[in-house]
């Protein structure tokens, strides 16, 4: 399983963390940048999408290969889930109160990833 090395179970929520502190975190890769719009707030690794802060910056979409995201959803149900504006595409959501350090961390390096690779839909 891929998360087994990724988390240690349970979520540590005192690693709490806002999407700024997030967004920071991935800016410092080579290649991201941040482009805000009117509504939307996108991270991009060069041309590739990595995520997009959503609903008045309360969700974060990011973009992942669907193995991790079936794996994320089994494992933190109450965390992660599928928003439906993604439906067939690969996103997964996550509340941005929601968000840990540890989960940031595998986000941000993951999405980085996926921003390059090609990932079919569903």
């Amino acid at each position: 399983h891929l998360l087994r090395h990724l988390f240690n179970d349970p979520i540590q929520r005192e690693s709490a963390m806002t999407y700024s502190e997030y967004a920071d975190r991935a800016l410092t890769l080579p290649a991201v940048t941040e482009k805000l719009g009117k509504l939307e707030t996108d991270l991009v690794r060069d041309h590739g999408h990595m995520s997009r802060l959503r609903e008045k910056g309360t969700v974060l979409a990011v973009r992942l290969p669907w193995e991790l995201i079936e794996e994320l959803l089994a494992r933190f149900p109450g965390v992660f889930y599928l928003h439906p504006h993604y439906k067939g595409y690969p996103y997964i959501a996550i509340k941005v109160d929601d968000l840990t350090e540890e989960i940031a961390d595998i986000l941000i390096q993951e999405s980085w990833k996926a921003a390059i690779t090609e990932i079919p839909r569903r």
